[in-house]
């Protein structure tokens, strides 16, 4: 139920702002991941990779992809994720150039 703001380019009209609340947290996406917020803020081609924010200015995610066949499906990859993906392939590459 908190109230979020995403950020992107939808059908190529910069800076656009679209207000919507989260529906829920830890959906699966189409990667299995479960890590996805579920959002009614409109997300349109053009929205994905602009930042899901929240009322403290805080990016809490990704925009990523909507679901056609329903209305106000949008889901965006959690911040969390993201930071932790970042940091084992950091982790990696930095392991791997020691070798």
């Amino acid at each position: 139920g908190a109230n979020v703001i995403a950020i992107g380019n939808p059908l190529g009209l910069q800076f656009s702002v679209s207000e919507g609340i989260v529906s829920a947290v830890d959906r699966p996406g189409p990667n299995q991941i479960n890590a996805y917020i579920q959002t009614d803020a409109a997300l349109n081609p053009g929205n994905s990779g602009g930042p899901l924010i929240n009322k403290d200015g805080e990016v809490i995610g990704i925009n990523n992809f909507k679901i056609n066949q329903g209305e106000s499906l949008g889901f965006a990859l959690e911040s969390n994720y993201i930071k932790t993906a970042i940091n084992e392939i950091s982790q990696q590459a930095l392991n791997m150039s020691l070798v």
